[in-house]
Formats: structure tokens, sequence, C-alpha cells
């Protein structure tokens, strides 16, 4: 019987703000909510880089069968 549920030992992935860019290629319109990532000199770029790589760093970021479940019965 698992003990813990997934969403209870994982961290929460941060969250992305997501603008409403789009591009026209073509005459469809193609959404790119996450352009302002490309801003590699932006500092909020780089504050949300650090936060990825944080939670991506974490033990618990992609727990196991193991460290979610105390048996398989």
């Amino acid at each position: 019987m698992c003990s813990l549920t997934l969403a209870s030992c994982a961290p929460q992935m941060p969250q992305t703000r997501k603008d409403p860019t789009t591009d026209e290629y073509f005459g469809t319109m193609v959404p790119d909510p996450y352009r302002w990532l490309e801003d590699d000199l932006s500092p909020e770029t780089a504050s949300q880089s650090i936060k990825m790589r944080l939670w991506h760093s974490s033990p618990r970021a992609a727990p196991t069968w193991a460290t979610t479940c105390t048996s398989r019965t």
C-alpha cells in the first residue's frame, strides 16, 4: 500500500509566465508563450533558470516507486 502520493512528496515545479506572443508563418498563427525566456541576458530569465535548476536537482523532483510506496501489496 502506498504511504505517500506523488503529489504529497514531490516539490512543486516553479511556475513559468506565459505571454500572449504569436507569430504568423505562411498565414498560420503560431503561439510562442515562452519567447521571453530566449532573452538570456534578462534578470527574469536568469531567475527562472535558477529556479528550474534547483527544482531539477532536488532528489524528490522525480520520485521513484521506492520513495513513494512502502510495499507493492
